[in-house]
């Protein structure tokens, strides 16, 4: 039978991307996020109209026929503009993710990082899930966060569509994005759908020049490492979902001998992925008037919400690990500013990107070698369609609803 790729989302957006496979009564969608913060009050219809939901309203009202015998959704990792739609779902069907993404996600309930989603389904990685004439696979990858993925879908005739999910090269693990890309491009596939987060930015020049860094992630650790020997307190903000990150600090606190101290929420996820550590847990192992009395003596984790934590130190050191607020665009962002040059904290950017730089996502492509390649997830995917074409793939630029028919 017939299969229909319809883009839902996400084509000219950094999130937001998502995309159905259909054929016949089945219906599978890939990733459910939003592009941007929905407003509070907004109705799914608001919503939908605005581009922030995907037209399926049938999928956001519980009182709705639903259009298809079989459906599921597969989400590749669990960054808000991949998952972000899921909270309006109203829909009774499978949600399905990766073993690690469905742990950390019951983690991020159960603290009210995020709403409660019913019908979450755990997958090992290369193990396929089948979805009426579909067979779905998730490949290990290379993201800022655990449990990330690829993602293969072959239809019942052969034909195989293949999304890379957020993917960079020049992080910890590049053999797992070297496995999927070498293990999807044997038999040929169709379609390749490929991130673009990199060409969003083309000012060489500017702010956002392509840095190319060869270990990001062991960059920021050299970085925090560095700072270690200060007397100074040190403080770090990093994003709690990127675990394997928290790992790695803590991991190289404890080398140096000045351990971290960590808010609870961030030493359960510790604890829960990585059960032989011990993280410092704030007002349970060490009380805050145990820091201000010995800053050199720890790393404090703070995130946005306890700013005020830092009043009472000499000139803290401030480590901007990718945590909340992410950039000036969020209001916080000025409020975190303004506490901290009153605290006379000197701030650092200590960021690590989870996306491919532009040479390294001609090189995934290249690897794959699809019969077709769909740049999205950028807010210029022209721009890394002209690149591809260059690198001699054949390139589409599809629109928001409109749909490929693989017969």
């Amino acid at each position: 039978m017939t299969t229909e790729v319809t883009f839902l989302n996400g084509l000219n957006t950094i999130g937001g991307n998502i995309v159905s496979f259909t054929n016949g009564k089945t219906r599978i969608i890939m990733d459910f996020g939003v592009p941007s913060d929905p407003r509070d009050g907004d109705s799914t219809s608001d919503l939908i109209q605005q581009g922030i939901l995907p037209n399926t309203p049938e999928l956001f009202d519980a009182k709705a026929q639903q259009l298809f015998d079989h459906q599921a959704i597969f989400i590749s990792h669990l960054h808000i503009d991949h998952i972000g739609a899921l909270k309006f779902l109203k829909a009774e069907l499978p949600i399905y993710m990766t073993t690690d993404s469905k742990k950390l996600y019951e983690d991020l309930i159960a603290s009210g990082d995020e709403a409660a989603v019913a019908n979450l389904q755990a997958v090992d990685y290369e193990q396929p899930v089948k979805v009426g004439p579909f067979s779905i696979s998730f490949f290990k990858s290379d993201h800022d966060i655990i449990g990330a993925s690829a993602i293969r879908v072959v239809d019942d005739e052969g034909h195989i569509f293949v999304y890379s999910g957020d993917v960079r090269y020049n992080g910890p693990d590049p053999q797992s994005v070297a496995h999927w890309a070498k293990s999807v491009a044997n038999p040929q596939a169709d379609l390749f759908l490929l991130e673009g987060t990199s060409f969003s930015f083309d000012d060489e020049k500017g702010d956002h020049a392509e840095k190319i860094v060869p270990d990001v992630e062991g960059s920021l650790v050299e970085l925090f490492s560095d700072k270690l020997s200060s007397n100074h307190l040190l403080v770090i903000n990093p994003y709690p979902r990127n675990v394997a990150r928290l790992y790695a600090l803590e991991q190289a606190a404890r080398e140096f001998g000045r351990p971290i101290v960590w808010e609870k929420f961030y030493a359960d996820l510790l604890k829960q992925f990585y059960s032989q550590t011990h993280p410092l847990t704030l007002g349970k192992e060490v009380d805050l008037s145990e820091i201000i009395a010995y800053p050199e003596n720890y790393v404090l984790q703070n995130s946005f919400q306890n700013l005020d934590n830092l009043a009472d130190f000499y000139q803290p050191i401030f480590l901007q690990m990718n945590g909340e607020p992410l950039g000036d665009y969020d209001p916080r962002y000025r409020v975190q500013q303004e506490k901290l040059q009153k605290f006379a904290a000197e701030f650092i950017y200590a960021g690590a990107s989870g996306h491919a730089v532009k040479s390294d996502l001609i090189k995934i492509a290249q690897q794959v070698k699809a019969k077709l390649t769909v740049p999205w997830h950028s807010f210029k995917p022209e721009t890394e369609a002209r690149v591809l074409e260059e690198a001699g793939l054949r390139v589409k630029l599809p629109h928001k609803n409109e749909t490929m028919v693989f017969n």
